[in-house]
């Protein structure tokens, strides 16, 4: 049986990981987690190492020639991942699977000769040669794209972008990540949920989940919402789930509008929990807005919330039109105007609504299956050893 690694810096995280849930019977599988991980991966059904600061430390003084020159190598600090400890652990593995293409990404490229592992990255990243404008970004691609024997991008335009940076085609498998399509499922509303944000039966709920950060476009929803109200819907409520700094200027903007009774702030929720919002919305909104260097990737809360089948209206930004196909409404990126009269048609007209929440649940099931998913993963991961 195949000896796979999973090592993802300090962002480990359950709705990430599904279609590599599935593989743990198939191949002898470890996932390799940081003392300082953001998420909680107490419910993720994977073997785990966990990656400690005293190991490391211990380690790096047995080895002082090794941490010294690690140390010199890199421009800037924290260039390295757990190096030494990954270097122990991770010896006698066929294959290593990182999703991040910075930390942990650069440690793996330098101990893949010296440990005789096959490494495979997954690529978000669907702006080719971002890291022109980004020193630090451009370190670490020199040095990890051309140790990588595989590339698992989750889009199409994210494998376009490996394209246009000249990697070769038989490199560039694209395989979709997968959503729990038994947590997020059609259903009835949270009433519970709805009586803590005193939300009325018959009002009708927008929701948003993700950063409250300006490339998540947050800040076009109260416009939004506005306008809407001055169209005469006073019964339409927004619900936002997380946290980020553009909190404080959605506070302002509906408190000068008197709208602070609709717009309603949840704080970052676990896994265990989002799914409630979802069952809450009539509408789900990701209003994302593209940087220099970054667009939507792909949107996870957006497959949660088509898998819960509810309509979506989003921007085009990124990826988010390849994700969302037939079963949402797109509108320009930062056009609040377009966003409100996306909002106002879906309200008007139900049975649209219900039209675009079925095929949202169809396109779940066809294309995000974490099940069917795996496969794929896998196939990529025998090609690679046989290569």
């Amino acid at each position: 049986m195949l000896k796979l690694g999973l090592v993802r810096d300090n962002k480990i995280n359950q709705w990430t990981l599904q279609r590599e849930e599935c593989l743990t019977g198939r191949l002898d599988v470890t996932l390799f987690v940081g003392e300082r991980n953001d998420y909680d991966v107490s419910q993720i059904r994977i073997p785990k190492q966990l990656l400690t600061h005293r190991e490391e430390i211990l380690l790096a003084a047995r080895s002082p020639a090794v941490a010294w020159a690690r140390l010199r190598r890199a421009p800037f600090r924290r260039a390295d991942y757990y190096y030494h400890s990954l270097r122990k652990h991770l010896r006698g593995f066929d294959l290593v699977h990182s999703a991040d293409f910075l930390r942990s990404a650069y440690t793996l490229a330098d101990l893949k000769e010296e440990l005789g592992f096959r490494l495979v990255l997954s690529w978000w990243q669907n702006i080719p040669y971002w890291t022109v404008l980004d020193e630090r970004g451009g370190f670490y691609r020199d040095r990890v794209i051309p140790q990588a024997d595989a590339f698992v991008p989750y889009t199409e335009a994210a494998a376009q972008a490996l394209l246009m940076e000249g990697i070769p085609t038989k490199k560039i498998h694209v395989v979709r990540p997968g959503v729990d399509l038994k947590r997020f499922r059609p259903g009835s509303k949270d009433e519970a949920l709805l009586r803590l944000l005193h939300i009325p039966e018959d009002a009708f709920v927008v929701t948003f989940v993700g950063k409250l950060a300006s490339h998540k476009g947050v800040h076009v929803l109260p416009y939004a919402l506005k306008l809407l109200a001055d169209a005469g819907m006073t019964k339409v409520h927004m619900v936002l789930a997380g946290r980020g700094a553009q909190r404080a200027t959605l506070e302002k903007l509906i408190g000068l509008w008197g709208l602070t009774d609709r717009f309603h702030f949840l704080d970052f929720l676990g896994y265990q929990e989002v799914h409630r919002v979802h069952s809450i919305a009539d509408v789900f909104v990701l209003p994302s807005y593209p940087t220099l260097t970054w667009q939507e990737q792909f949107g996870f809360v957006l497959v949660e919330a088509m898998a819960s089948g509810k309509a979506v209206v989003a921007s085009n930004s990124g990826a988010i039109g390849e994700v969302v196909g037939d079963a949402g409404l797109l509108f320009p990126a930062g056009d609040f105007d377009a966003l409100a009269g996306l909002l106002r048609r879906l309200i008007t007209d139900r049975a649209l609504r219900e039209d675009l929440g079925g095929k949202a649940r169809v396109r779940a099931e066809a294309l995000f299956d974490p099940s069917r998913n795996a496969d794929g993963l896998y196939d990529v991961y025998q090609q690679v050893v046989r290569a």
